[in-house]
């Protein structure tokens, strides 16, 4: 049976559908929205035989399909007994804090009745923990996966804390034996082994909720811990930046069908329709590209494949390969890509050193504007719209600036950090790593953020 949202919430229907899956998933038990018996509450604590529990939101519209309410709702981490009655309430209360009221109107959630129960979970005193995305948020690939990971317990990764370790992983190379990720930023926290295993691990998440998943992980005495997991919100938004928009009539029906592929299933009739709606975007996009001839030789021999594919397999094979090629040429040709290219001049500082990883991006290649360093919320108040929020990490109190801003530059965090979930969310360009920006520049700075190579310039 599958669980009820409306009692369980989102993350806490979720886990029960894990456990039920055999995932390990520490104990846990939910409290009810509305319900707040304290004596049965203190007594499923006892149950759990541990002196400390993480207590978590689980509000009936979070982890949901189009809203993943990253970090809006406070979670309390090692609490105690004594203070489980207070924490379980001041959980709830977050839903009307000023960050969970902006994020609502943003996501067009304020009319909607959203009720908040709250998930009391076994602390796992984790050596390694982390994130994984099954597809990669930044570029949309749905063969790679991205793992995030530092030592101790998870919160300062999603909190954008600390920059973590990042594995991408190519998920058609998942077999054992075989190393098929690499590591992004060389400080190692986990083993080849453990690496292939928790990323079979996520794998078979993803394969349960049938949904791309973004999911927490933890790893303690030789052991993975799956802390929560929930649907990736924004891989709609990778679309479009390249020369897929030739395919933009057909965008939800193209997904199903590598979604469908990927879990062994094959739909002939959809198949067969869009198979020849792709091999016409992909003349039409090897018209287009005829100035640019690496381009145009890797269309045709994609274009001949096509020619070929009789089988439904194959068919579907050269869908995923037209599909991929046309993202790809928002990196790889961005002079023939429609996106709304920021105006730019040759008057720029040398300021490569300020250097981090590209978070967010949507259609855009750069963006212009005035740098607001912002370290707590009293500065709020220096933001105005269009300027560039500079600032050392972005925690999702955040949230009323990253609103504001044009553009969000950070010393600290990861791609899969609750800021960097909410900027793909907003579609606000996102910077995240580089170490020095609050540093480097100052406020009123007139910047560049190159959002192809990850990179702040002064002008």
């Amino acid at each position: 049976m599958k669980p009820d949202i409306s009692i369980l919430g989102g993350k806490g229907a979720s886990l029960v559908e894990m456990i039920q899956a055999g995932f390990s998933v520490p104990p846990f038990f939910v409290v009810p929205a509305g319900a707040l018996d304290e004596k049965e509450i203190l007594a499923e604590f006892k149950k759990l035989k541990t002196k400390r529990v993480a207590v978590r939101s689980s509000a009936t519209a979070e982890d949901s399909l189009s809203a993943s309410w990253a970090g809006m709702l406070k979670s309390y981490l090692n609490t105690e007994e004594e203070d489980l009655i207070k924490n379980i309430e001041k959980c709830r209360v977050s839903i009307n804090s000023p960050r969970a009221i902006s994020y609502r109107k943003q996501k067009g959630l304020n009319k909607q009745k959203i009720s908040v129960a709250v998930i009391v979970q076994k602390m796992i005193q984790s050596e390694t923990s982390g994130v994984c995305f099954t597809f990669n948020p930044v570029t949309g690939n749905r063969n790679e996966m991205v793992i995030e990971a530092d030592r101790g317990l998870g919160d300062k990764i999603v909190g954008g804390k600390i920059t973590p370790v990042t594995y991408t992983i190519n998920k058609k190379l998942l077999i054992p034996g075989i190393n098929s990720f690499r590591v992004v930023i060389h400080r190692q926290k986990l083993s080849n082994r453990q690496i292939i295993k928790l990323a079979e691990l996520c794998q078979k998440i993803e394969k349960l909720f049938k949904y791309s998943q973004d999911i927490e992980w933890a790893f303690a005495k030789g052991k993975f811990y799956i802390l929560q997991s929930r649907p990736i919100t924004t891989f709609v938004g990778n679309w479009g930046a390249g020369l897929d928009y030739l395919l933009k009539d057909c965008w939800n029906g193209l997904d199903k069908i590598v979604e469908d592929n990927f879990y062994g299933r094959h739909n002939k009739k959809l198949i067969t329709s869009l198979s020849a709606k792709v091999f016409l975007a992909l003349n039409e996009a090897v018209l287009i590209m005829k100035k640019y001839g690496d381009w145009v030789k890797k269309a045709k021999v994609i274009k001949e494949f096509g020619a070929s594919a009789k089988s439904l397999n194959a068919r579907v094979i050269f869908i995923d390969a037209v599909t991929q090629f046309l993202r790809e040429t928002s990196m790889g040709a961005v002079k023939i890509v429609k996106v709304n290219k920021a105006k730019t001049t040759d008057k720029k500082t040398a300021t490569e050193d300020i250097k981090g990883v590209v978070a967010s991006a949507g259609k855009l290649v750069a963006v212009n504007g005035t740098a607001k360093i912002i370290f707590r919320e009293d500065d709020f108040s220096k933001i105005k719209k269009g300027d560039i929020l500079i600032t050392k990490e972005t925690s999702s109190d955040f949230l009323p600036a990253i609103i504001k801003a044009k553009a969000i530059v950070t010393d600290l965090g990861g791609i899969l950090c609750h800021a960097a979930i909410v900027a793909r969310e907003l579609k606000k360009p996102c910077i995240v790593g580089t170490k020095i920006a609050t540093q480097v520049l100052k406020d009123g700075d007139s910047i560049e953020v190159d959002l192809k190579n990850g990179t702040v310039y002064k002008r």
